[in-house]
């Protein structure tokens, strides 16, 4: 699941397929859907989980910590006015 469309849109097959969305909350939506009666997980980094936060979207939070090698990156906490030490 991805709230922003990449200027290339990815190639389709057999097993996997792309939806782009404008809400985070239709992408909810969509993926409830299309899960029926399993379990929904959401696998993304820091803007998705923010976004499912501001939405009240989130019912448990599993959070991975890893260094940033390459680049800035984006912090979880960054842009919401949440404190880190």
């Amino acid at each position: 699941m991805h709230t922003e469309a990449p200027e290339r849109k990815p190639n389709k097959n057999g097993r996997i397929s792309f939806t782009f969305v404008d809400t985070i909350e239709a992408a909810i939506q969509q993926a409830k859907q299309s899960a029926g009666e399993k379990d929904l997980a959401v696998v993304g980094g820091p803007n998705v989980g923010q976004q499912l936060l501001k939405a009240g979207l989130m019912d448990e939070l599993e959070i991975g910590i890893i260094r940033i090698l390459f680049g800035g990156g984006s912090g979880f906490s960054q842009s919401n006015g949440w404190e880190t030490n």
